[in-house]
């Protein structure tokens, strides 16, 4: 992500429909696996500008990590985490000696190419029947600009992103997609701009109209809803939940 993107996010992410939404449904979903638990060690790659500590300190103590020094210092700033430390997954994991009750990761595995190997680092890293809670965007097809901006290096599909969580010895809770309702409007955008030569705008989480961002939240955030019990057939997105087997 460009440096100056982390203050562009840090200006919008309290408010805005998308960053508000997915709150509210990781908050639900966390809520649905470790209930009222709020002694936690909690740990968020890629946490960017800091925008899920509060969400996250409900649930106990917040560290976090970024491989971007700006994302770093804005993250800081925040009163919340105990820590927030440089990373580069896999390999540069800067807690070699701490184990999470629950590791999050939200929308950062598609930036790292070694997916894989981070998934294998960030299990080694969950105590025994500690949980990765993780979203990604959804749909090879759905590849677009905003993609290639955002330096991502894929878009999953339920099949594959379950394989890979398996192969790094975690066991699938739960996994979905998510954003349906808004899922034909994206894919019909999506495709015509494959289709035609007309230069593709930017789409990105930017600041919108008061009164779309509410009706947006509102649209979104029902899924809360649905997710953790339900799974989903189609959707933007893809969450889930991954635990480490128990001790023993």
């Amino acid at each position: 992500m460009r440096q100056g993107e982390y203050d562009r996010i840090a200006s919008i992410q309290a408010t805005h429909w998308w960053y508000e939404s997915r709150r509210r449904i990781v908050r639900h979903l966390l809520r649905r696996h470790v209930g009222k638990a709020n002694n936690l060690t909690i740990l968020e790659i890629g946490c960017g500008s800091g925008g899920s500590f509060e969400l996250l300190s409900e649930f106990g103590s917040v560290y976090g990590t970024d491989k971007h020094p700006k994302a770093i210092a804005i993250s800081s700033k925040s009163t919340i985490p105990k820590e927030v430390k440089s990373a580069t997954l896999p390999n540069n994991f800067p807690f070699p000696d701490k184990q999470f009750d629950i590791i999050c990761a939200f929308d950062v595995l598609e930036h790292i190419k070694d997916d894989a190997g981070t998934l294998a680092t960030l299990a080694k890293h969950l105590k025994p029947g500690g949980i990765l809670c993780f979203t990604v965007p959804a749909h090879p097809f759905l590849w677009s600009k905003h993609d290639v901006m955002n330096h991502h290096f894929r878009r999953y599909t339920y099949k594959k992103l379950r394989q890979k969580i398996t192969d790094s010895s975690l066991k699938i809770s739960y996994l979905s997609y998510y954003n349906v309702i808004l899922f034909p409007a994206v894919a019909t955008i999506r495709i015509l701009q494959h289709l035609t030569p007309l230069k593709k705008k930017r789409i990105g989480n930017s600041a919108i109209n008061s009164c779309l961002n509410r009706i947006l939240l509102q649209l979104f955030s029902i899924e809360k809803h649905l997710i953790g019990r339900l799974r989903l057939p189609f959707g933007i997105s893809l969450i889930g939940i991954a635990q480490k087997p128990p001790a023993g």
